[in-house]
């Protein structure tokens, strides 16, 4: 009895592939390509749409480094003083005319607060 060599079947020209061998290209290739080329010229075009929100989101991403800046630069109040102005806030500290003018100032001096009323 002979050893099996062939147990998958494979037509020759598959094994020569996965043995990394070269393939010869079929004769006749040149009208098929040109066949090809006359279909993309009168086929339709494809075409993608993006939605309305997809447009946002791209707009969005594309502002996004401008206020990640922002956000790394920004100090976090610590627990401490949020407790303080929690007090202040009890004992109406800040609804001074004096205080709340300083508070108002402060405001209309920041970045883009203005554009944005």
């Amino acid at each position: 009895m002979k050893p099996i060599k062939d147990i998958n079947g494979l037509p020759p020209e598959i094994k020569k592939l996965q043995k990394g061998g070269s393939v010869r290209r079929a004769e006749g290739q040149k009208s098929t390509k040109k066949a090809e080329s006359e279909k993309s010229v009168s086929a339709p075009k494809d075409r993608a749409e993006i939605s309305q929100i997809g447009r946002e989101l791209l707009q969005l991403k594309q502002i996004l480094p401008e206020y990640s800046s922002d956000v790394e630069d920004t100090r976090l109040l610590t627990e401490s003083e949020i407790r303080e102005i929690k007090e202040k806030i009890k004992a109406k500290y800040y609804f001074s005319p004096e205080i709340a003018e300083k508070v108002i100032a402060e405001l209309l001096n920041l970045p883009n607060f203005t554009e944005d009323i």
